[in-house]
């Protein structure tokens, strides 16, 4: 029957998120609902790019209450800070350092990756800024540490001074309540490629993870980055003065000279279909070819072009006895033996070969025995890689 559960004796109402219980059935697959053939949709596939957009002037943002610049001395972003403190804006200076010095009137100095010095420093700021936005110019990740090329101490910094410091001052800044107020722009160099001879700085793509993901789990954040060519200039473009005036929906921005770039999605066109391009009947070289993607790819492409399949891996194959033993265990090297079995049975010719990929001269070798073994080698796949626990 129906229960009145508010007057149901010792009851307590306990409001949940719930749905109508209908049984309609919305699961994305090949059952015919009502004459509906699943995924009945197109499916589009898309890139990353870049186009051309110049800045709104009408999105100039609300004034913030202060100014907080994170900078190193005797760089760009140091002068930067100061003239902006020359123009009347009300600015913090945040400086990496190896202590930590609380704030002043206008400086500061944090060690990257303290947790403690994070939480001293929001503090301080919601304190000096006790209402209205507060805009982070994040300029650390502009200058690099070491000399061109990426480094050890290169790769460290980003981490620290790029990745673990961002998420940890947002983090901490929900404790006093200013990570609702923050507006963060970070400002990089080589992170984007806008034309073919700018040089990249892969390092650096850590602080993307921060910006695309913490506005969606903190309320009222802002944060995008803007990517910049300094080319050893000492001072920064005017244009990064007019962008950091600005509050945009855009999460990734890259100026070059005069010119303004935004990040988005390009649809590709539909893919060509034809007949498979690689030699009938000839030596496909399969890395990771005894793990889950490798023997799929090695069954596909003896099934579409009748390859001599190579599979490099980690094991050699066992011998004959070891093998009738090691293909009926629950493991790894068990799993890939019977999907073997299962491609010789339909006419394959397959061959392992060991090889560690992380060793250049022992996948030298291995290279060597494939070409003595069986010649010319007309297509390699690369399928090392570890994404599930199966093989």
């Amino acid at each position: 029957g129906i229960v009145s559960w508010p007057e149901a004796p010792k009851a307590k109402l306990l409001e949940l998120p719930s749905y109508p219980y209908q049984s309609r059935y919305f699961w994305m697959d090949n059952r015919n609902k009502d004459g509906v053939v699943g995924h009945s949709f197109e499916l589009d596939l898309y890139e990353t790019g870049w186009e051309e957009r110049p800045l709104e002037k009408e999105n100039t943002a609300e004034d913030p209450s202060g100014w907080v610049v994170f900078a190193r001395h005797g760089e760009a972003s140091e002068k930067f800070a100061a003239e902006l403190r020359t123009g009347g804006e009300n600015v913090v200076t945040v400086f990496p350092g190896n202590a930590f010095k609380g704030l002043d009137e206008e400086n500061c100095y944090i060690r990257p990756g303290v947790d403690e010095d994070y939480a001293s420093l929001t503090l301080a700021l919601a304190e000096q800024f006790p209402n209205g936005r507060v805009r982070i110019l994040y300029f650390w990740m502009l200058e690099r540490q070491g000399e061109r090329g990426t480094n050890e101490e290169e790769l460290e910094w980003c981490f620290e001074g790029g990745f673990m410091t961002l998420l940890s001052v947002v983090r901490e800044a929900t404790r006093p309540g200013l990570s609702s107020r923050l507006d963060v722009q970070v400002y990089t160099e080589g992170l984007s490629m806008i034309s073919d001879d700018e040089v990249l700085y892969p390092e650096k793509a850590v602080v993307l993870g921060p910006v695309y993901v913490m506005p969606i789990e903190t309320p009222g954040l802002r944060i995008r980055c803007i990517d910049l060519v300094l080319g050893g200039n000492e001072e920064l473009p005017k244009e990064v003065y007019e962008e950091c005036q600005q509050v945009v929906s855009d999460e990734m921005i890259a100026l070059r000279g005069t010119k303004r770039y935004g990040e988005c999605l390009f649809r590709l066109p539909d893919l060509p279909t034809g007949a498979n391009r690689f030699r009938f009947g000839g030596t496909l070289v399969i890395s990771g070819g005894t793990g889950g993607l490798g023997l799929l790819m090695a069954k596909y492409m003896f099934e579409s072009a009748g390859a001599n399949l190579v599979l490099l891996s980690r094991w050699d194959m066992p011998s004959d006895v070891d093998r009738e033993q090691f293909i009926t265990e629950e493991t790894k090297m068990g799993h890939a033996l019977r999907q073997i079995a299962s491609l010789e049975a339909a006419g394959a010719s397959v061959d392992v070969v060991r090889a560690d990929l992380a060793d250049e001269q022992d996948l030298k070798r291995a290279l060597r025995e494939v070409e003595d073994r069986h010649g010319s080698v007309h297509g390699v796949i690369h399928a090392a890689g570890v994404v599930d626990p199966q093989p």
